[in-house]
């Protein structure tokens, strides 16, 4: 089935699934067929830190016409105050930023202690691993440039 072509309209950039174990509820096929029957052209899967629909998601994006877009959502360590972590969002561009994403989650979960299990384990200095090929958003209230503001 061929993608629909993309005309100027609203794409859904942030969605949890079941797979976002803390606060994801929407089931990923669901979405994407209320997201064809609205003749959205694209979707987004961000669960928080993690990757585990990706595969999954693209095929079933893929099937029903709707272009697939892979990120994750995640906590970025605030240096600051080591209460209180930044959220980001990183979307992937390419093969390489789903390379990138999949090293990026792998050393925030490396990097982790046991003393701190609430910590992301990314911080400020990792987020340019992202490259060329990943978009990182921060437009959250609990972002970076909200914090600022």
């Amino acid at each position: 089935m061929a993608l629909m072509q993309p005309a100027p309209t609203f794409v859904h950039l942030r969605m949890h699934t079941e797979h976002s174990i803390v606060d994801g509820i929407a089931r990923a096929e669901a979405a994407l067929d209320a997201a064809a029957a609205d003749s959205q052209f694209a979707l987004a899967l961000t669960d928080l830190g993690n990757t585990f629909g990706f595969i999954k998601f693209y095929r079933a994006a893929r099937a029903r016409g709707v272009q697939p877009i892979l990120g994750a959502d995640v906590f970025v360590s605030n240096e600051a105050d080591r209460a209180s972590a930044f959220r980001a969002l990183l979307l992937v561009k390419d093969e390489r930023g789903y390379k990138n994403l999949c090293e990026l989650l792998s050393m925030a979960w490396l990097m982790r202690t046991e003393a701190s299990c609430s910590s992301s384990g990314l911080t400020e200095h990792i987020l340019p691993m992202a490259g060329p090929c990943m978009r990182v958003l921060s437009a959250y209230l609990a972002g970076l440039l909200a914090r600022w503001a």
